[in-house]
C-alpha cells in the first residue's frame, strides 16, 4: 500500500504531547520551521490571544486547529472566535499576516466566512501538510506512528488453519478475488496494521476473519455458573460500527483501499439478580479512545461464581490479545 500520510490520531503521534491538539501544534511548528526555513517560531501558551504559532522573521500568525475523527469536519466557528481574538490583539503581537493551519480540507462555506473577517487569510489544509510530509520524509516519519504490513500468507493460514473449519470456501475464493489492504489499529500492540480482506465479504465475515487472525475467541454467549456472559463483535469504519452478524459487503459500506477500519468487543454480563452490566472495548479500533485501552479490561465486582466466570472470559481475552503480540514480534 502506498505511504499516506493520515493526520489524525492514532496515526499522527507525538508521545511527549499530552492531548492532540498540543501534538497538532507540535507537529506544524516543526513542519513550518522546513517549510518556511527559520527556527524563530514561536509556540505560544493560552491565553494566546488566538495565535498558537508566531513566526518571528516573517511576522506570521498561526492558528492551529484540527479535526480528531477521520469523518470530522472543522468547527468554523471556532476558527472565527479564535481569528477574532487575533485581530483584537494584531498591533499587540505584531503580526502581518494570518494562517490557519488545518488537518482537513476547508469547504467553500467555511473559507467565505472565514475571509468576511480577514480576506486575506492564509489557509493551510490537509493537502499542504501531506505534500510536505512527501517532501521531507526522514522528519515527518518521527510524528507517524509505523504500519506493520501483514503478509498475504499469514491471512491465508488463518483462513485454512484447523479451528478455522467454519470458513467456507467462498470466503476464500472471494479474498482470492477482490484483495484490497486496509488498515487496523491495535491498541494493546500501539501499532498499525497493514492487512488484506474482501470487497465481497460481509462484515460478519470479515469479523470472523479477524478473530481468526487475532487469535481471538468467537463470539459466544454462555450462562453458565450462574452469570450469563457473551461476547459480541463489530466492524468500525468512520465513526459507524456494523454488527458482527450483519451481511452488508464490504464493498457496500465503502471500504476501499488504505481504509481505517476497527473491530470492536462488546462484553455483556447479568448477574445472578438480573442486572445487565455491559463493557464495550476497542481492542482494535480504528479511532484513538484512551479509555477502552484493551490493557485494562473493567467491570464492576460480582460475587460468587459470576465474577469467577467474568474472571475468566476476562483472563481469555487478555491471552489471546498476548499471542497477537507474540506473533506481531515474529513477522
Amino acid at each position: 500500500m502506498p505511504l499516506e500520510y493520515h493526520l489524525h490520531p492514532p496515526f499522527l503521534h507525538i508521545p511527549e504531547e499530552t492531548s492532540f491538539s498540543g501534538a497538532w501544534e507540535a507537529f506544524c511548528r516543526r513542519m513550518l520551521t522546513l517549510q518556511l526555513g527559520t527556527e524563530n517560531i514561536l509556540r505560544r501558551r493560552a491565553p494566546d490571544e488566538g495565535v498558537d504559532l508566531f513566526d518571528l522573521d516573517h511576522s506570521i500568525a498561526f492558528q492551529c486547529k484540527a479535526v480528531e475523527s477521520l469523518a470530522g469536519r472543522l468547527r468554523v466557528a471556532g476558527v472565527v472566535t479564535s481569528l477574532r481574538r487575533a485581530l483584537a490583539a494584531r498591533e499587540q503581537i505584531g503580526w502581518r499576516r494570518f494562517d490557519l493551519c488545518t488537518n482537513v480540507d476547508v469547504t467553500a462555506a467555511q473559507e467565505v466566512a472565514l475571509r468576511r473577517l480577514l480576506p486575506e487569510i492564509g489557509i493551510r489544509g490537509r493537502s499542504f501538510w501531506q505534500d510536505l510530509c512527501r517532501r521531507h520524509p526522514d522528519v515527518a516519519r518521527r510524528y507517524f506512528r509505523p504500519i506493520a504490513p501483514v503478509p498475504n500468507g499469514i491471512v491465508d493460514s488463518a483462513l485454512t488453519a484447523p479451528a478455522a473449519i467454519h470458513f467456507t470456501q467462498d470466503l476464500r475464493e472471494q479474498l482470492a478475488r477482490d484483495r484490497r489492504r486496509v488498515l487496523l489499529y491495535s491498541h494493546r500492540a500501539d501499532r498499525i496494521y497493514d492487512l488484506a480482506i474482501s470487497g465481497e465479504s460481509t462484515v460478519s465475515d470479515v469479523c470472523q476473519m479477524l478473530q481468526a487472525l487475532l487469535l481471538l475467541p468467537f463470539s459466544y454467549a454462555d450462562d453458565s455458573e450462574g452469570a450469563f456472559v457473551a461476547i459480541n463483535y463489530s466492524l468500525v469504519h468512520e465513526g459507524r460500527r456494523f454488527g458482527g452478524f450483519e451481511q452488508q459487503t464490504i464493498a457496500e459500506l465503502g471500504i476501499v483501499n488504505g481504509s481505517v477500519i476497527g473491530l470492536e468487543i462488546a462484553i455483556h454480563v447479568r448477574n445472578r439478580s438480573g442486572v445487565a452490566e455491559s463493557r464495550s472495548m476497542a481492542a482494535f479500533e480504528g479511532t484513538h479512545t484512551d479509555e477502552l485501552d484493551p490493557l485494562h479490561f473493567r467491570a464492576e465486582r460480582l460475587t460468587g461464581a459470576t465474577e469467577s466466570a467474568i474472571t475468566l472470559r476476562f483472563t481469555l481475552l487478555n491471552r489471546a490479545i498476548d499471542a497477537i503480540l507474540e506473533v506481531g514480534e515474529t513477522h
